[in-house]
């Protein structure tokens, strides 16, 4: 391999990761460099500014026979540290092993020990090697106590059925929620209608039914002359559009999901809106960016209505009806405490899984007898709320939160063992204009999605405030290339042991350099672009 090489490291240097790196120094090499590198910072004021950030810079000289240890923080170097018990040599081979230790890098140069350097920068906030100079490399081994995934080379199995969303628990418990808000509880099987005629060889295999509903919006503005009219200005919204008013959309040319579906409607104007309707469902604003209201005003100079058209599609696959309660949302998780207390194959079995979920009006239930033997679990309990909610979230000590319809975020109050289902729900203070409209929690912190595509992460969490203090807000992800001058938020999130998410182009990505002193992280590991629309990584442990 020649240099310069950069690989990335994708589960970061934390405690007990080893590296190694062998090869030969050219005759005429007056320099080499070794850097573990971390993902720039970003600085988003006054304008957008990346500061590069290495962990642990190596860099023999040989015209000075000397090694030189150094950090770079925000683009500036460090104190270096020079060694001048030069090991290494032109013309000859080595063997260069870093070892991750509680609180230093052990250096072992041809198998012996070189020195010590103490963190400067958390090392799990480490993302890739980087090799320069005279040097040719024969080869690296990354060995991490971790399982490594390459987000390039990972492997997507599908399993069958239909489903919208997804949950899931180390547990082996895995939930579904279809687009109709049907609840689903996977069997363990593999299989269904896109084998075409092998679905049935496991016998879990059952038959699917999903509503999709499909949406148009038509927009019409006011004339002072003849009324509200198709005759729009030059900057106004399309006349038939998605509900941004940016995409056109036509009744006309809506198509069927796949050759599975068919229509079991016609075009009807749809009352049921948020804001409101007239008796012709119309909704009315200022102007078409505006909040639309249900009965005109004097200042009202724009108006829209939905139309919806529904089909059904016939599938199958691996998936067991919940119950006949519809959810709009789900939760599982398994709490720490339950962990801690099993000791055997047989007690694993029978964990309790905390399952959640938000009812289609808006209420909170949670799943008793939820197991890994018993997937569904046993009945539903109703804990009241006086805002309707839209999205929930279970972290693995137990705490609950969840999204409102007003876009707020509550947080459960005075859940504990010996009460489980908690006393009231608090809620959590959102920046100014800010209306979220997904909560994630997990072992990495309290993630949210705002109405904007915006991630936020919960800051200064502890013990005594659970709920933390604020939010920091991430800038938003550069797109795939040859776009890379754009950048664009998220879709989804899901937070276990690490931060997954979806951003808007339908690309995996993996949140890294996630730190105690830094719990935003530091950037993210792209995987394969497929037009994801949800994933669940809780279930990672």
């Amino acid at each position: 391999m020649e240099t310069p090489y950069y690989n990335t490291l994708y589960n970061g240097m934390p405690v007990g990761t080893e590296l190694e790196i062998s090869g030969c120094v050219y005759d005429d090499a007056d320099q080499i460099r070794f850097d573990l590198q971390c993902h720039p910072n970003i600085k988003t004021r006054p304008k957008v500014e990346k500061f590069r950030v290495i962990a642990m810079h190596i860099n023999p000289r040989f015209n000075e026979r000397t090694i030189v240890l150094n950090s770079m923080t925000d683009s500036e170097w460090l104190n270096e540290i020079r060694n001048d018990n030069m090991v290494f040599a032109p013309g000859a081979t080595f063997t260069l092993r870093i070892r991750a230790l509680e609180h230093h890098y052990q250096l072992f140069i041809n198998n012996t020990h070189f020195a010590d350097y103490k963190y400067r920068t958390d090392p799990a906030a480490v993302t890739c090697l980087y090799v320069s100079g005279r040097v040719k490399l024969f080869n690296i081994v990354y060995h991490c106590p971790t399982l490594i995934i390459s987000m390039q080379e990972m492997f997507w199995r599908q399993i069958g059925g239909h489903i919208k969303r997804i949950f899931a628990t180390h547990a082996g418990v895995v939930w579904g929620i279809s687009c109709d808000n049907t609840a689903w509880v996977y069997n363990g099987g593999w299989g269904g209608q896109f084998l075409k005629g092998l679905e049935g060889s496991t016998g879990k295999i059952n038959p699917m039914i999903d509503t999709h509903t499909y949406y148009v919006y038509e927009n019409q503005r006011w004339n002072p002359i003849s009324g509200f009219t198709t005759k729009s200005l030059p900057t106004d919204r399309h006349l038939w559009s998605d509900a941004s008013g940016r995409q056109r959309r036509s009744k006309e040319h809506t198509k069927l999901l796949s050759t599975h579906c068919e229509w079991i409607s016609d075009w009807v104007v749809d009352f049921n809106i948020p804001g409101g309707a007239d008796k012709e469902g119309w909704q009315y604003a200022i102007d078409f960016p505006a909040t639309y209201h249900a009965h005109k005003k004097i200042t009202d100079c724009v108006r829209r209505r939905r139309w919806l058209k529904k089909c059904r599609l016939t599938s199958s696959g691996p998936w067991q009806e919940l119950s006949h309660s519809k959810i709009l949302d789900a939760a599982l998780q398994v709490l720490e405490c339950d962990v801690d207390s099993a000791n055997s194959l047989s007690d694993f079995e029978d964990l309790p899984v905390s399952a959640w979920a938000i009812a289609s009006n808006g209420d909170v239930l949670i799943r008793h007898g939820v197991t890994q033997l018993n997937p569904r679990g046993d009945s539903w309990e109703h804990i009241p709320s006086e805002q309707p909610l839209i999205g929930i979230s279970v972290g693995p000590m137990g705490q609950v939160w969840t999204v409102g319809r007003n876009g707020m975020i509550y947080f459960r109050y005075g859940i504990s063992k010996h009460n489980p289902l908690g006393e009231a729900w608090q809620i959590v203070e959102a920046p100014p204009g800010t209306t979220f409209r997904t909560v994630a929690v997990g072992r990495a912190g309290i993630w949210a999605l705002d109405s904007h595509n915006r991630l936020a992460v919960r800051k200064e969490i502890t013990k005594t405030f659970p709920e933390g203090s604020h939010w920091q807000f991430l800038p938003n992800m550069p797109n795939m290339p040859p776009h890379t001058e754009t950048h664009i938020g998220f879709k989804s999130v899901s937070v276990g042991s690490e931060v997954w998410a979806i951003a808007l182009n339908g690309v995996v990505c993996k949140r890294c350099g996630i730190t105690k002193e830094n719990p935003a992280g530091a950037g993210w590991n792209l995987g394969i672009p497929g037009q994801w629309q949800h994933l669940s990584a809780e279930s990672f442990a």
